[in-house]
């Protein structure tokens, strides 16, 4: 009669795993002595399939259901979990849901993936500052900062912009109380918060006076009472341009006489109405400061 089942169950160590079998045979109970395991085949027929001398225990085979063992159980509860000991048996392939690599050393900081269908490697640790990147589909440590650009500031305040290259260009900072404006060249740039105007001063004694055409303030302080003044052209200066003429005298009255620069310029105060023409245009005052704006082309506007 054939054997109805066969079990080949090495009890070779201490090891705590539950082992569940369904069996369909009558129960029986043989002795295990020295680390022994019987088969018995429900016939009353046993075979002694291990011996090995050091430990006995009693094996029971249920009529169906789960093979346990009557030896040193305590670490296995009747649901087959395991519940103390020390797993001490072969690598678990990826298969069933493990590795198949042994990282018992494997260096801090390391990273686990996978090189290839199913197979698992571990990536060692990089550097400080190193950032993790991909090589041929895997990963692998590179230097940081890559793909990035140099900073061009070097001071506290700098400002970085985008030049016409293009790359990035950096700004110094301004001094006290700058405005950031942008230069001819289309790019940020400092600039103070006002403008600054250079005056051409003229002092004078004199009665008879030609005015440059770089003048903006003119002043007599002589003892003439009657001073004549001679304009520069109106296309000599620039549109808006404003000269200032101040008689500084105490006492007595100055009578001016300004005479435009050519024979085609034209004087007019519009508090008066109209021109004043002439070859050349002239137009006389006894106002201590008389005020002249040129339109930039012919003309002079008398403003008092």
């Amino acid at each position: 009669m054939k054997p109805i089942f066969n079990i080949f169950f090495a009890i070779a160590f201490v090891i705590s795993v539950s082992v569940s079998v369904s069996v369909s045979v009558s129960a029986q109970t043989r002795a295990i002595g020295a680390k022994s395991l019987i088969l018995d085949d429900g016939a009353g027929n046993t075979t002694t399939l291990l011996a090995a001398p050091g430990v006995s225990g009693t094996l029971t085979l249920p009529a169906s259901g789960t093979l346990l063992t009557t030896g040193t159980t305590s670490s296995i509860t009747s649901l087959g979990t395991i519940g103390t000991g020390t797993w001490q048996a072969s690598i678990i392939g990826p298969a069933y849901g493990g590795t198949g690599i042994n990282t018992s050393a494997t260096p801090a900081g390391s990273i686990l993936y996978t090189n290839g269908t199913g197979t698992w490697t571990t990536l060692a640790p990089g550097a400080n500052t190193n950032v993790l990147t991909l090589a041929g589909g895997v990963p692998t440590w590179a230097a940081g900062g890559g793909g990035g650009f140099t900073n061009p500031m070097t001071t506290k305040g700098d400002i970085i912009y985008e030049d016409a290259t293009p790359a990035p260009a950096g700004l110094a900072i301004g001094t006290t109380n700058q405005v950031l404006t942008v230069s001819a060249g289309g790019v940020p740039s400092w600039a103070s918060t006002q403008s600054v105007v250079t005056h051409n001063y003229t002092h004078t004694t004199s009665s008879s006076n030609t005015i440059a055409s770089t003048a903006d303030i003119l002043v007599y302080d002589g003892s003439a009472t009657s001073i004549t003044w001679t304009l520069p052209t109106a296309s000599s200066f620039g549109t808006g341009h404003i000269l200032y003429v101040y008689n500084n005298t105490t006492g007595a009255t100055i009578s001016s006489t300004f005479n435009a620069g050519n024979n085609s310029d034209e004087i007019s105060n519009p508090n008066l109405g109209g021109y004043f023409s002439g070859t050349p245009a002239t137009y006389s005052n006894t106002a201590t400061l008389t005020i002249l704006i040129s339109d930039g082309s012919s003309k002079w506007f008398i403003n008092q």
